[in-house]
Formats: C-alpha cells, sequence, structure tokens
C-alpha cells in the first residue's frame, strides 16, 4: 500500500514540475513577445518620423530579426502601431513619435 502511495506522490511532483515548468516557457514567450512588440513599433515609428521609407516594410525587417513575425502594422498619422507573434503568443505594441519645439 504505501508502495502505491510513494508512486502516486512521485507523479504527482513530476506532473507539478512539468506544468510550472511549461508555464514558464509561456511566460518568456510572452516576454519575448512583448519587447518584440515594442522594439517594433519604436523602429518603424522612428522612420515615420524621418519619411526615409516605410514604416510598415521596416517593422516586418525588425520583426524578423527580433525571431517573431509581424501580423499587422498601421500607420495614423504619427502612430505607428504593430502586432507580432512568436510561435506561441502575440503582442502589440504602439509608438508614437513627436516634435517638441521648445
Amino acid at each position: 500500500m504505501s508502495t502505491t502511495y510513494a508512486v502516486s506522490a512521485t507523479l504527482a511532483i513530476l506532473s507539478l514540475g512539468a506544468f510550472i515548468v511549461a508555464s514558464m516557457a509561456l511566460l518568456g514567450e510572452h516576454v519575448r513577445a512583448v519587447n518584440a512588440a515594442d522594439l517594433t513599433a519604436l523602429s518603424a515609428a522612428a522612420i515615420n518620423a524621418t519619411g526615409d521609407g516605410d514604416p510598415c516594410a521596416a517593422a516586418g525587417t525588425f520583426a524578423q530579426a527580433n525571431g517573431t513575425t509581424l501580423e499587422s502594422c498601421e500607420v495614423a498619422g504619427d502612430r505607428v502601431t504593430v502586432t507580432v507573434a512568436t510561435s506561441a503568443r502575440s503582442a502589440t505594441a504602439a509608438a508614437e513619435t513627436a516634435v517638441d519645439a521648445g
């Protein structure tokens, strides 16, 4: 009887450990997606501010460089909003350029 309890307890602990590892991996993917979205939005906003190219094309390049895929890009005036995705998560970020003359 005690062997059955020991095996059950061991399986429960292993299952909990596997759940924790999987949760941490998903959290890591979420953080990576959010960081990539922020960087992609900032880079696209910089291109939008200078007028040196297409902000959404630049966003695609930056998203790929960060190991993500650009899902959407919207330019509305000085504001650029992007959504990027990793293999497990997606994240949206926006960046806006503003000129302060004084």
